[in-house]
């Protein structure tokens, strides 16, 4: 997965429903910023409190409470099965 990833020294990547951040930690400290958007409280609790080098952020995929083009890689490596979407979206 990291050669597709590609992380680089000046990247800010955004990790969509990253949970602990396990897999995210395999590039995280190659990147400039990483963030975790991770819908659960008690997942970003845990990670806020035993990942200090990794960002945290409660919230959903469906309404992302980050500033809008801040990430240079968004990364969802196991939680697209979980994203409600609009099939119209993708079908044209």
């Amino acid at each position: 997965m990291l050669q597709y990833i590609g992380a680089t020294p000046n990247d800010a990547s955004l990790d969509i429903g990253g949970n602990t951040g396990k897999i995210t930690e395999s590039y995280a400290r190659k990147c400039k910023e990483i963030v975790i958007l991770e819908p659960k409280h008690s997942v970003v609790e845990y990670g806020r409190k035993n990942i200090p080098h990794i960002k945290f952020v409660e919230g959903r995929v469906e309404s992302i409470p980050l500033p809008s083009e801040h990430f240079d890689k968004v990364i969802a490596s196991a939680s697209f099965h979980h994203f409600k979407i609009r099939t119209e979206v993708w079908m044209k």
